[in-house]
């Protein structure tokens, strides 16, 4: 943050002589580098508030956090900084992103979060702190407008955090599908489902960050009833065989599933409340295609749901993780029948 506010001009370390838009708050400061940094802890400071409020308390990951929050505190930071003076467009960014480095920092040091949510957040919450941060700009000028407004901002986002919550409705199932081509009959490959060595550790970041991945999976029984364990690094996904065409397809529901990521935190034992049910996986599959003699295609698939919001931002993330964790099986299992005996 306070590297951001070095780069603003030398003369916001100046008392300011004269408000810029006329206007005569005796509670702002007029040294310009005070005020940046009063708007700074005040719109961080409030927001963190309304986070724990929409986490901890109404227990909802909406659009009113994620969309609302990072809007209010650039728009509020620019908004009050503006008061000494006018802000250049360049002044407006750099305290928009101030303020919302901040936040993040506080999050982070308060164990709301750990450091993967808080970078998966990062592009959608800068976006809207400039876009927020921006029309404040554009409506300085109009400081009336600007004290009318800034109240309103600040009650109906909690409002609308708790319709969200009070409304909250059965999300709908989304699907993620990975296919990789393996030189070997169906019949190999079916059995390479089934029996195939350990995975090796990963050298992916996200892996290495704190995000689940599998490292073995075995089946007890045969046909539909049979229980498969995908076992990941941080516990185990049960699941109840639903579908045993041999040599085609398996599917299974998910039972019982682990955390989806272990944190990565100073703090022992962080666990956030989205890490409760607010992304599921409920199902999955593989389905076998046969390419020629020795080629098949070997498609995974697996079902989520995902309550964070918005969710076309967030379904983004999901689906690039499952489709590398997708691809870990794929491409061991491919090794292990690709192997000479």
């Amino acid at each position: 943050m306070f590297f951001l506010l070095s780069l603003l001009p030398e003369d916001l370390y100046r008392p300011s002589q004269s408000l810029g838009n006329g206007s005569s708050d005796g509670f702002i400061p007029k040294s310009k580098l005070i005020v940046s940094i009063w708007s700074i802890l005040i719109t961080a400071s409030i927001t963190l508030l309304f986070s724990l409020f929409s986490t901890d308390i109404l227990k909802t990951y909406g659009a009113s956090l994620f969309i609302g929050g990072p809007f209010i505190i650039g728009f509020t930071s620019v908004a009050l900084y503006s008061r000494t003076e006018f802000v250049s467009f360049k002044q407006a960014l750099l305290v928009s992103a101030s303020s919302i480095s901040l936040a993040g920092f506080l999050t982070f040091i308060v164990a709301m979060e750990g450091v993967i949510c808080l970078i998966m957040a990062a592009p959608l919450a800068y976006f809207l702190g400039f876009l927020g941060g921006g029309i404040a700009y554009l409506l300085q000028a109009k400081s009336k407008l600007i004290s009318s407004v800034l109240p309103f901002l600040f009650l109906i986002l909690p409002s609308i955090a708790y319709l969200e919550a009070t409304l909250d409705k059965e999300s709908d199932w989304y699907m993620v599908e990975t296919s990789l081509k393996i030189s070997a009959s169906k019949e190999k490959v079916w059995k390479g489902l089934f029996e195939f060595s350990d995975i090796p550790e990963p050298k992916e970041l996200i892996f290495n960050a704190g995000v689940s991945y599998p490292v073995r999976a075995r089946v007890e029984g045969k046909g539909i009833g049979a229980i498969r364990y995908c076992e990941f690094n941080n516990g185990v996904f049960v699941e109840a065989i639903t579908k045993w065409e041999e040599n085609s397809s398996l599917a299974f529901d998910v039972v019982r599933q682990p955390d989806a990521m272990k944190e990565l935190s100073p703090y022992k034992n962080i666990r956030p409340t989205h890490l409760s049910g607010y992304f599921a996986s409920k199902k999955g599959s593989f389905q076998l295609v046969s390419l020629g003699k020795n080629e098949t295609l070997l498609i995974g698939r697996t079902w989520f749901q995902n309550k964070f919001g918005p969710t076309t931002y967030w379904n983004v993330w999901i689906h690039w993780i499952l489709h590398k964790i997708h691809y870990r099986v794929l491409d061991h299992i491919r090794n292990s029948v690709e192997a000479p005996s």
